[in-house]
């Protein structure tokens, strides 16, 4: 029989999928067929969710498998979230919400797996602001024509082809990273981080050729998935518009990326990402430094001209004319929810955030970097301002006052913003990744339980304390009583305020007991 695996659907206001559920549309000679859950919202999870990561993972192993949300009653928002990492090597991952998709845990694609995201398809494409987002995370693709999107129920379906290497010095294949230049208006994603130290040596110490130039602007879409470009060189003291993107420009977007160590030298309009920028970027950051010998010279873009938010630059920024700044040299468009940390040096126009805001709207950052200037135009925030305006936007405070979240009016530290009071500034929680805590061990004393991270105490810590340890018991030793797992535990930390005590179960002998209903242990800390 050469006949393809058929479909099933399953279709409730709420599913739950066991870990043992087997189902399978194989098909012993032809294609697989698809298995489609229709619930009102999904949250994939380790626990609590409507499935783990774990099922998902059975399920993709003999199936195209898609999870859908459609509106359902009060209360819910059809959604999909991911709460739990998934990993397939085979077969293709369709998630169709009716409004947002939230990526909060890794996506793991290997080998001729694929993965599909359709977002806001309870309307039409137009008008439509659904989207999916990546707070904290990375979807990991085998390269190829692995991922596409689909935004509204009318809308069509994108292909991007999936990077993950650098490419040779010169390549323009539009496979790899510096062969996008090959293909400017093309829709591009990296499956993996990017390793692009090999660029110190090329073109005779000049490095990456940028992408997109006046004569021909990048003019596709680039989504980094929540990866990183490590230890790119660009050295072209004379050139202009310098940046991984030359120019961007139209309606292309640059979303989900980090530079890492990078080193970028140009003339006018150099930025680590990009030399002017025309369009929407949003979730990027730059660490690297970044000099200009002329003007309009960023940590993250030269000329601004489009739309920046949820963004920022830890590098040194270094101008020999004009329009210097930690985050941008020269804005003409939006910038929102940011900051930029750097030393900032340069001639005039100099700004920890802005060199020169230019009618250009500024709204919800901060900067904390040194500024250098023999000018009279040199500002913590903005070293020059005409027109546009700046609003709950900070510099130039104490330490003290900078790790005050009262400080920081107008911020969203709910949704957009979080911070380790009296510890730190204000954070991008899209950037905030979880935290691992393996091997740890508690001499139970009748006390809550402490935990501290990087010298943070429990009070500063946010999310929540989970142990996947099945069983619990305490043996009795002389007068005291220690807490053991039978297998190795691991705490993670998501988004919520630690506050209780961990989850614990004890006897007063030597025998083991098995928590109830072999669920995880788990509660607030």
């Amino acid at each position: 029989n050469t006949s393809n695996g058929g479909f099933i659907e399953t279709s409730a206001a709420h599913v739950k999928i066991a870990d043992s559920a087997k189902i399978t549309t194989a098909s012993a000679m032809g294609l697989a067929g698809s298995w489609l859950i229709d619930p009102v919202d999904f949250t994939i999870a380790a626990s609590g969710g409507d499935m783990t990561g774990a099922a998902v993972n059975s399920a993709l192993t003999s199936t195209n498998f898609t999870i859908q949300s459609t509106t359902g009653a009060a209360g819910t928002s059809g959604n999909v979230n991911i709460n739990d990492a998934v990993s397939w090597s085979a077969n293709k991952l369709t998630l169709n919400a009716q409004n947002n998709i939230h990526i909060n845990a890794n996506l793991n694609a290997s080998g001729t797996a694929s993965l599909a995201l359709e977002y806001g398809q309870g309307a039409v494409a137009a008008g439509n602001t659904s989207n999916y987002h990546l707070n904290g995370a990375q979807v990991n693709l085998p390269a190829g024509q692995n991922f596409s999107i689909k935004l509204g129920s009318d809308g069509t379906t994108t292909a991007y082809t999936v990077i993950t290497t650098l490419g040779a010095q010169g390549s323009t294949t539009g496979t790899d990273l510096q062969g996008i230049n090959g293909n400017l208006g093309g829709n591009y994603v990296l499956g993996a981080n990017v390793e692009a130290i090999a660029t110190n040596t090329w073109n005779a110490g000049a490095g990456f050729v940028p992408l997109g130039n006046p004569g021909a602007y990048f003019i596709g879409k680039f989504d980094g998935l929540g990866h990183t470009i490590n230890n790119l060189t660009i050295n072209r003291p004379s050139t202009d518009f310098v940046g991984l993107f030359g120019i961007a420009a139209y309606n292309s977007t640059v979303r989900n990326v980090g530079l890492i160590n990078s080193s970028v030298t140009g003339s006018n309009f150099v930025g680590t990402l990009v030399g002017q920028n025309n369009v929407t970027i949003n979730n990027a950051y730059a660490t690297g430094n970044v000099a200009g010998s002329g003007n309009s010279v960023g940590g993250l873009v030269g000329r601004n001209n489009g739309s920046i938010s949820n963004a920022y630059a830890t590098g040194g920024v270094t101008g020999s004319v004009s329009h210097v700044g930690g985050l941008v040299g020269m804005n003409v468009g939006s910038i929102s929810n940011a900051y930029a940390t750097g030393s900032v040096t340069g001639n005039n126009n100099v700004g920890g955030l802005v060199g020169y805001n230019s009618g250009g709207n500024i709204n919800n950052t901060y900067a904390t970097g040194s500024i250098s200037s023999p000018s009279y135009w040199a500002g913590g925030l903005v070293g020059f301002s005409y027109g546009g305006s700046t609003s709950n936007s900070f510099s130039g405070l104490s330490t003290a006052q900078m790790q005050a979240q009262a400080t920081f009016t107008g911020f969203d530290f709910a949704n957009t913003w979080v911070m380790y009071e009296g510890h730190t500034t204000a954070l991008l929680r899209s950037f905030m990744t979880p935290l691992t805590v393996s091997n740890a061990s508690k001499t139970y004393d009748g006390q809550a339980v402490g935990v501290s991270a990087f010298g943070l105490p429990a009070s500063n810590i946010f999310g929540t304390l989970r142990h996947t340890q099945l069983w619990w018991h305490v043996r009795r030793r002389g007068q005291r009583r220690q807490l053991h797992g039978n297998r190795p535990g691991r705490s993670l930390l998501q988004p919520a305020r630690l506050h209780h005590q961990l989850c614990r179960r004890h006897t007063d002998g030597e025998q083991s007991q098995p928590h109830p209903e072999h669920q995880q242990c788990q509660q607030d800390l």
